[in-house]
């Protein structure tokens, strides 16, 4: 047995006093001096050092630039800042040291204002530099370079005059060598694309002079306006027309002008000149003659269907090709007589009604209820003494038709989150009607964050009408959440119909906001914006300046989110708040509780524009090239950059590769440009390119890590001397053991711009004050070092230390050896006895006893046994087989006993005998068609029931295989087979386990899916591979789409819009809609003479009944129809409709 000595310790503490210490070399930082910058980026930096193992290497580390490993002790081109400088010497050994370079110069910057010329092609424009204080050192010039259409030589004003437009290239410079250069764009005005929204409107104020109003838009008021007038009796001409009026929105404006000899029927032209010398002209038209139209018309009143008659000048019997409003001069007197009894029926005396002009005018009246099946005189006389003298039946009245619902439109629209808009219209109520709200969701709100509201309904709740004709009636109502509703509409009258609309949980509005801005040029940054809207409007405003830029959007579709941004914006902080409104304003809230229409708000900070800059440069040899990376400051500037050397051992003309092929060591002076065409210099000194060393670093005693510093083009593999292989620039060991002492192989591969090299060096990693001991223990004994006593098996590592640190490591490899033990069986006969280390036993048991070896004691056990043998034997056999058990013949289940006589002790065997049946099994199988099934060799291809006996390693078995043939089918439907070129057709397969899609030319979204879709350029078979679900079938079908082309399918397009209708109730052109085949309708918008909006939709199977506000209101009217056509192209139709009463 070996036992651990102490003089192990004697030894290693000898080791640790007569082998001398590592004697590292001394490097120190003497000094580091520093000059300041100037301008942006002259400052230097001047580091004394001294080393024992030479050379020495510097770099800088941190700071506002950094700069890699040089041999020179001299960094030039450093802007101010305060930097981190790092000395390695021979040895690896390495020391840091700081420095600041004083300096406050900031480049020269400037925030051009601008004035575009006032016409078109006019050199009136002006440019301000208009230098921003405090940057740049004085004194300045200011230039305007080429490509600008007009160019200067240098100059000390900022102030360029009478340009024309076009793209200018401002620069300014200062005494530094600095320059901020911008582009300033100078844009010639829009056109002023003056136009009539409506045809002039005459109205008659004196009896021989009438005042011409026209309604009227332009992209850009041009001030004066020249105007000529040609009518019958001459041409007059003015440039101070009787009244501007330019209060309303979007560029819309009135012009009237009183002119004199002028009366019913008279020819009217119109030419208007703007002040830059655009021109728009009317055609020849023509007043309306004194001549009145009658237009019948039947209506409920008190429940009974009455008649009236409406006279007007505009109606549309008297209405022609060529035929302008005309408006009579007030008082209107008429009077309506009973033929049959002489008895005057109805007369009254109209004052008109106020225009905005000042003056009253008028244009028609409606009787009161007649009796019908009569006939009536009608006497109607103006201000002027002019008559119209009429004699009209009036025919007997017709059965009113029952009340009905005619109309139910769903909008996704509404100025709260998760809401939707209804529009109801009933026709043939006897009384103005009611809608009632019956049932219908308890509460309404969002959870969403930003737009978290709560709300609640109740019930009944009833509404009135937003909208009335000529017996037609409409409910508009806001704020309903997804929801099943039912409701009633009645009137006082008795009449009642009952309805209901659902509204899915897919079709309320959800909100969504997301903002964001992209770093641009001086005054040129963009802030984009995403906004799921129908309807709202944006601000925008600058904190600091209070500039706001404001923008009201009308979405084109309910579904399509507004995705807008605003442009040529200074950096600053903004705020941004957008404001949701409801595309339908005449709607009706359903919820009690009212709730503010939504409004989100954030703030978004653009930072400010900084010169492009040099942040960092490398160095980088790669198969015998030298490459210079000059690397840009990204938070400056605007990419993408351009990169040059103007001065240097060698000159590199404009590139946007920010690599050179630099092969000659010295300063080189490299120019950065942005996008914004502004530069700045940096001289960069290049150095004899050095392979750095491996540096050596502790970060724990016995540890050591072997780094070179992260690069993005070096990649470095290390072999170690077991062959196992590190990827990284930096390798830790820890601890440090015999195993890792050795020759290090390093792979350094370089890639760079395109280049790849690769090349090789080693380290030796060697062990200093490492002891390895290899001892073995019996059991119970322990081995102690230092500190720690130890006595199971494993290996170990202690350090000794001195009170300077770490001295040595000693690895112990510990065994704990096994005590040795055996087991001896012996057997006797009963009466004898056995003799077992000097002992004798006669009786069965078990006995131990220890043996003293020259190692570890060794324990030997006895088992002894003095019994009669006796064995049990179990042992099946196979039915219809036999047994034969000492000459006996067995066939039989059960237990049998006999005593078989030995050479030692007699031996009594019992044997516990079973007989086992045939094994039987039955399973069952399928298969696809045309598939086969092997079944214990035989091939099956039909369905069906097959045995067969299965020889195995025991009883045989008799199987039974229940064989079913299957064969599964899937079917394609498709959304439409006919389709234009390009277009997407929807697919939908049948269940299946897997899918696989196919067709020539056809571009499918996902072609392991049951319902992709497709998209055919042409006409193709689109064909299904599958597999069935649960057999694995193969299936298959396929489908074949017709494509043409889509001139072809729009061959039949069209759109028309009538010029008048007359919403009487009599069945015929009672409303106003669009007529039209394969358009995709965007906006229908009709406006009054004054601008308003009186009705819009976005639904092509609404219709206006030609009344505002509850009012019926005769006249003509502005329409706007914005569509996309068949062939996709989005298009505007304008004009006018008349209501004739």
């Amino acid at each position: 047995m070996t036992r651990f000595s102490n003089n192990l310790y004697l030894l290693i503490f000898a080791g640790l006093i007569l082998f001398p210490r590592i004697s590292f070399a001394q490097l120190q930082i003497n000094s580091i001096t520093s000059t300041p910058s100037t301008c942006s980026n002259n400052g230097s930096i001047t580091v004394n050092a001294s080393a024992t193992s030479l050379p020495m290497l510097y770099s800088i580390t941190g700071g506002p630039v950094t700069q890699p490993i040089q041999t020179v002790n001299v960094f030039n081109s450093l802007p101010p800042g305060t930097y981190t400088v790092k000395v390695t010497d021979a040895a690896s050994n390495s020391t840091t040291g700081s420095i600041t370079i004083g300096g406050n110069y900031l480049q020269p910057d400037m925030s051009p204002i601008k004035s575009p010329p006032y016409c078109i092609g006019s050199s009136t424009g002006q440019i301000i530099g208009n230098r921003i204080a405090g940057t740049g050192n004085g004194p300045y010039t200011w230039q305007l370079l080429s490509p600008s259409p007009v160019t200067t030589a240098p100059q000390v004003s900022d102030t360029f005059n009478n340009l024309p437009a076009g793209n200018y290239t401002l620069r300014l410079s200062d005494a530094c060598g600095g320059f901020r250069t911008i582009v300033v764009t100078l844009s010639d005005p829009p056109p002023s694309n003056l136009s009539f929204q409506i045809p002039p409107q005459v109205n008659m104020i004196g009896c021989d002079s009438a005042i011409i109003t026209m309604h009227m838009r332009a992209d850009l008021y041009r001030f004066p306006l020249t105007l000529t007038f040609v009518t019958n009796t001459g041409t007059f001409t003015t440039s101070t027309p009787t009244r501007i009026d330019t209060a309303n929105c979007c560029n819309y404006f009135t012009v009237e002008q009183i002119i004199p000899n002028f009366t019913y029927g008279n020819s009217l032209q119109i030419t208007i000149t703007d002040n830059c010398g655009s021109v728009i002209a009317t055609q020849k038209s023509y007043a309306k003659s004194f001549v009145f139209c009658p237009v019948l018309t039947s209506h409920f009143a008190n429940c009974i269907y009455k008649t009236t008659i409406n006279y007007d000048l505009n109606n549309r019997a008297c209405t022609g090709p060529d035929t302008l409003y005309t408006s009579m001069k007030p008082p209107l007197i008429y009077s309506v007589t009973d033929v049959l009894t002489n008895t005057i029926v109805d007369a009254d005396t109209l004052p008109g009604y106020l225009a905005n002009n000042g003056y009253f005018q008028t244009s028609g009246f409606n009787t009161k209820d007649l009796i019908t099946d009569k006939t009536y005189n009608i006497a109607i006389k103006d201000a002027c003494g002019r008559t119209f003298l009429q004699q009209m039946y009036v025919p007997a009245q017709a059965t009113p038709p029952a009340p009905r619902i005619s109309y139910k439109q769903l909008y996704r629209d509404g100025c709260l989150d998760s809401t939707a808009k209804i529009s109801i219209s009933v026709d043939y109520f006897r009384r103005q009607p009611q809608l009632v709200l019956l049932s219908g969701p308890a509460r309404m709100g969002s959870k969403k964050p930003g737009y978290e509201y709560e709300s609640s309904y109740s019930y009944p709740d009833t509404f009135q009408i937003t909208g009335v004709g000529t017996n037609t009636y409409s409910f508009d109502i806001n704020n309903l959440s997804a929801g099943t509703y039912q409701f009633k509409v009645i009137d006082s009258c008795g009449s009642e119909l009952f309805d209901s609309f659902i509204i899915l949980p897919a079709r309320v509005t959800d909100f969504h906001h997301r903002f964001s801005y992209k770093r641009g040029c001086l005054g040129r940054n963009e802030l984009h914006y995403n906004i799921t809207a129908a309807n709202g409007f944006i601000r925008i405003r600058n904190l600091s300046t209070s500039v706001e830029t404001y923008k009201y959007y009308q979405s084109q579709d309910f579904d399509t989110p507004i995705h807008d941004s605003a442009t040529n914006l200074a950096s600053g902080t903004y705020e941004v708040i957008f404001n949701y409104t409801s595309y339908f304003a005449s709607s009706i809230p359903a919820n009690s509780t009212v709730v503010p229409c939504q409004e989100i708000r954030d703030t978004v900070v653009i930072e400010g524009y900084q010169t492009p800059a040099v942040i960092a440069h490398n160095y980088v040899s790669c198969k015998q090239t030298a490459l210079l990376e000059i690397v840009a400051d990204s938070s400056k500037g605007v990419p993408p950059y351009e990169y040059e050397i103007v001065a240097g051992p060698a000159i590199f003309p404009m590139q946007t590769s920010n690599f050179f092929a630099v092969n000659t060591p010295g300063t080189y002076t490299v120019r950065i440009y942005d996008v914004c065409g502004n530069a700045s210099t940096s001289q960069i000194t290049v150095t004899q390119i050095v392979v750095p060393p491996v540096t050596v670093l502790s970060f724990s005693c016995n540890s050591k890590q072997l780094t070179f510093g992260s690069s993005s083009f070096y990649t470095y593999k290390w072999t170690a001397p077991n062959g196992t292989v590190f990827t990284g620039d930096t390798l830790n060991i820890n601890p440090v053991t015999p195993a890792d002492t050795g020759i290090y192989t390093i792979q350094r591969i370089t890639d760079i711009n395109g280049c790849r090299d690769t090349s090789y060096s080693t380290y030796h990693l060697e062990s200093t004050n490492i002891y390895e001991r290899i001892e073995r223990i019996c059991p119970g004994n322990s081995i102690t070092i230092g500190m720690h006593t130890y006595n199971s098996t494993g290996q170990y590592t202690d350090t000794l230390k001195n009170v300077k640190g770490c001295d040595s490591i000693v690895f112990l490899r510990l065994t704990v050896l096994p005590l040795k033990r055996d087991t001896v069986y012996k057997s006797i006969c009963p009466g004898m006895q056995f003799q077992f280390n000097g002992k004798l036993y006669s009786t069965a048991g078990t006995y131990s006893d220890t043996l003293a070896t020259s190692t570890c004691d060794s324990i030997v056990t006895l088992v002894l046994s003095a019994a009669l043998k006796q064995q049990s034997v179990s042992l099946s056999i196979c039915e219809n087989t036999q047994y034969n058990f000492n000459g006996k013949i067995l066939t039989s289940p059960g237990i049998y006993r006999d005593t078989l006589a030995t050479t030692t002790c007699d031996s009594i065997v019992i044997l516990d005998l079973s007989v086992l049946p045939l094994k039987r099994s039955t399973f069952d199988h399928t298969i696809c068609v045309g598939d086969q099934f092997n079944f214990n060799g035989k091939i099956i291809t039909t369905a069906g029931s097959y045995t067969d006996t299965l020889n195995t390693a025991s009883c045989d078995s008799i199987v039974t295989a229940n064989i079913s043939v299957v064969s599964p089918t899937v079917q394609i439907t498709v959304s439409q087979q006919t389709i234009m070129a390009g277009d997407m057709v929807q697919l939908q397969a049948t269940d299946a386990l897997s899918y696989l899609w196919s067709g020539a030319g056809v571009i499918f979204n996902n072609v392991a899916i049951y319902n992709p879709g497709a998209t055919l350029p042409a006409s193709a078979w689109i064909y299904l591979q599958a597999t069935s679900n649960p057999d694995g079938c193969m299936m298959g079908d396929s489908v074949f789409i017709n494509v043409i082309d889509r001139a072809t399918y729009c061959v039949d397009t069209y759109i028309y819009m009538p010029s008048a209708f007359s919403p009487n109730g009599d069945g015929l052109n009672d409303v106003f809609r669009i007529v039209s085949r394969k358009i995709s309708l965007k906006t229908f918008r009709v406006f009054n003479r004054w601008g308003e909006l009186v009705f819009a939709t976005n639904d092509l199977n609404t219709s206006w009944n030609g009344e505002y506000k509850g009012k019926r209101l005769p006249g003509t009217y502005v329409y706007y129809v914005t569509y996309t056509d068949c062939m996709g192209e989005a298009k505007l139709i304008k004009g006018t409709i008349t209501v004739i009463r």
